[in-house]
């Protein structure tokens, strides 16, 4: 298991590292979350994070298995959301999934196998505090807009790609230079 990131945000800010097992208390505003991403985690961080942030059993023994198809779930405050991911590896397309927990104050993504377009997206959602201190909602969105512009570029092509793309930066309130990187997809 790797974990990828986990830190603490707040107002568009990353503050600190946290621990998987740490719980961070809702600031009055409600722009503080913590953003943890794992990768094949065992079912002991799974766990870890099951008690810390009061997650759904059912959820967490979705997450564990990477063959879970993609799904959106509620369990009490809590959405949990299953994606499929691809990326383009040579020419061929390498699949993945990630299982997204989301509350009014983390952001949790549990991949298995390839991350897909996703693995810049926190550097890019950092850039830019305005935005991302509009918290895990924006984050939410920002991850599923990235899902769309992969399969756009998978059943499309890479010129219909970039349209959606250059979208993703507008509805992300980031200048067409800020976009995030569109890759070629096809021939």
């Amino acid at each position: 298991m790797t974990i990828i990131a986990a830190y603490y945000y707040n107002e568009g800010k990353r503050v600190r590292e946290i621990r998987l097992d740490e719980h961070v208390e809702l600031n009055e505003n409600r722009s503080g979350f913590c953003w943890i991403a794992l990768s094949e985690p065992t079912a002991d961080e799974l766990s870890a994070i099951q008690t810390t942030y009061n997650l759904h059993p059912l959820a967490i023994d979705n997450a564990m298995h990477p063959l879970c198809p993609p799904k959106l779930e509620v369990y009490n405050d809590e959405l949990y959301v299953v994606a499929q991911t691809a990326e383009l590896v040579g020419d061929r397309i390498s699949y993945g999934k990630m299982a997204i927990f989301t509350g009014h104050n983390h952001l949790i993504t549990v991949r298995h196998g390839n991350a897909g377009a996703l693995g810049k997206l926190r550097e890019q959602l950092e850039a830019s505090p305005t935005q991302f201190g509009k918290g895990v909602d924006y984050v939410l969105h920002a991850v599923d807009m990235v899902r769309d512009v992969v399969e756009i570029w998978c059943h499309f092509g890479a010129d219909t790609g970039k349209v959606a793309a250059n979208e993703l930066s507008h509805q992300l309130g980031h200048s067409p230079e800020r976009a995030l990187e569109p890759r070629e997809f096809g021939p």
